[in-house]
């Protein structure tokens, strides 16, 4: 009788332990084009948005030069945050309609030299911008100038700080400052483009759109807008 009873017992166990495994959350990857704090705090939106609709989410860096070749590999499930200017560059990508973060593409220049549109035009002028698919790289697709491609916003700001270069090109925001941490009026600048940030899930996920957007809506709510001074603090 005992030994029933102990049987029956195991088998009950093994039961709700299997129900426990297949109630674990799909994990889905997300690609990161950087580890800022700008980016960090994005993450704390996707992080609490797939949370609301039952999955776990992960996240790999994979540098802008590189994201695009990976993500049409379909080797990530979503891009966790990118400007909607380069969305060409990620076809099988949907976009989420909930936009992260709105702003400006803007040149800075070093004091003392022409800040226009038009030396963007000029074969002997070399602009400084973070490199891969982004806003700042398919807004010089069609411009003459040549361009010095670094790996994130830190090293971009470095360049014009040490005056390695006259010219760079970063994006301004009421939500961050600015993505390169420089003080926007510390030097000379000129507005290129208003842009436009957004979430991306790839294709085999989009009938998770309604449910995503509707999701990242309320987590937006609920954590609440970047605190830019800390940000600018930490940068320091």
């Amino acid at each position: 009788m005992k030994r029933c009873m102990f049987i029956v017992f195991a088998m009950l166990i093994n039961q709700a332990g299997a129900e426990q495994a297949t109630q674990r959350n799909e994990t889905l990857l997300f690609s990161v084009a950087d580890e800022g704090q700008i980016i960090a705090w994005y993450k704390h939106y996707i992080v609490r948005t797939y949370e609301k609709i039952g999955f776990d989410v992960d996240f790999e860096l994979i540098p802008t030069g590189r994201e695009g070749v990976e993500a049409e590999k379909g080797y990530v499930d979503g891009l966790t945050i990118r400007v909607s200017l380069a969305e060409l560059s990620f076809p099988h990508f949907k976009r989420v309609p909930v936009p992260l973060s709105r702003g400006e593409l803007s040149m800075y220049c070093q004091h003392g030299v022409k800040c226009t549109r038009e030396v963007l035009m000029t074969r002997n002028v070399t602009v400084g911008v973070v490199s891969g698919s982004n806003a700042s790289t398919y807004y010089m697709k069609d411009k003459a100038a040549r361009l010095y491609h670094v790996k994130n916003g830190e090293v971009l700001a470095e360049l014009l700080h040490k005056k390695r270069i006259d010219y760079i090109i970063s994006i301004d925001s009421p939500d961050f400052g600015n993505y390169s941490f420089i003080e926007q009026n510390t030097y000379p600048k000129v507005e290129l483009l208003k842009i436009e940030a957004y979430h991306y899930l790839h294709q085999k996920h989009q009938d998770l759109l309604p449910k995503v957007t509707l999701a990242l809506e309320e987590a937006i709510k609920e954590i609440g807008p970047l605190p830019i001074e800390q940000l600018r603090q930490n940068s320091n």
